[in-house]
């Protein structure tokens, strides 16, 4: 391909097609499988049907394949690579019991630790834009597929600009969710290791740090509850404000067109 772009300008001709499992098609009669059968218990059961809920009984595979790649990354390869390093520096202490070839053997394993994170971090990264675009992609597909099916009467009262603001700013969110979905139990969950190994090597001394990160945690929480009370508070004002003005306006125009027609009157 980058070959085919030094000798001439690329076109639409020269780009590969998708891999068949990845059409819009193919991507939105799988959701809309799983849609069905959910939106089919939920009235069962007299629910409301979570679009949340068919995402994950859907792309479940996918996102497990990321998981499995983020244990390896982070709670393997990531927390080994220090302790390589500390044996290693430990070998070039006064006094120390670590042999020369127990010093090359952990130079060797913290290089082979970077080379194998390095190839892991790229494979992560590809797998999450990958299956952030199915999702997008199958998402857009049930969205195309309702506006076509709506009547007149209920495709007039929606905006099409809400249409068109699903459908390029709103999705694009799944790329940014497949990075990050599965720090939130990791993180977590090294952080606990981490405590451990600290608790091990300065005692009490070691928790401290790791103490004040979870305390800090929930007050980002409060921080973004109280920021989007705050931002819903000014839309409000601000709306009451515009309504506020627009009501003056038209009462100035009433007012000046009666002082027109009584002057004409007269």
């Amino acid at each position: 391909m980058f070959r085919k772009g030094y000798r001439k300008t690329l076109d639409v001709d020269d780009l590969y097609n998708p891999i068949s499992s990845d059409r819009s098609t193919v991507l939105g009669d799988r959701l809309e499988r799983k849609w069905i059968k959910h939106l089919e218990r939920s009235t069962k059961l007299g629910k409301n049907p979570s679009l949340l809920k068919v995402l994950v009984a859907t792309f479940w595979p996918e996102y497990l394949y990321l998981g499995v790649i983020s244990v390896i990354l982070d709670l393997g390869i990531r927390l080994a690579q220090p302790i390589m390093l500390g044996n290693l520096l430990e070998y070039f202490r006064p006094g120390t019991e670590i042999t020369r070839d127990e010093a090359f053997m952990y130079a060797g394993g913290l290089v082979a630790l970077i080379g194998v994170s390095a190839i892991l971090i790229n494979q992560y990264i590809m797998c999450a834009f990958h299956y952030g675009m199915k999702v997008r992609a199958a998402c857009c597909a049930l969205i195309y597929r309702k506006s076509l099916r709506l009547s007149k009467t209920a495709l007039g009262e929606t905006a099409s600009g809400k249409i068109v603001n699903l459908l390029s700013n709103d999705v694009s969110r799944f790329d940014i969710v497949s990075i990050f979905i599965h720090q939130m139990w990791i993180a977590p969950a090294s952080a606990i290791i981490v405590m451990y190994f600290l608790y091990k090597e300065a005692q009490l001394a070691g928790i401290v740090g790791v103490v004040v990160v979870f305390l800090v945690t929930p007050l980002q929480w409060l921080q973004y509850y109280l920021d989007s009370s705050t931002f819903t508070i000014f839309a409000v004002c601000a709306k009451t404000a515009h309504f506020h003005q627009s009501t003056w306006e038209i009462k100035e125009k009433l007012d000046f067109k009666g002082r027109s027609r009584v002057k004409l009157s007269k």
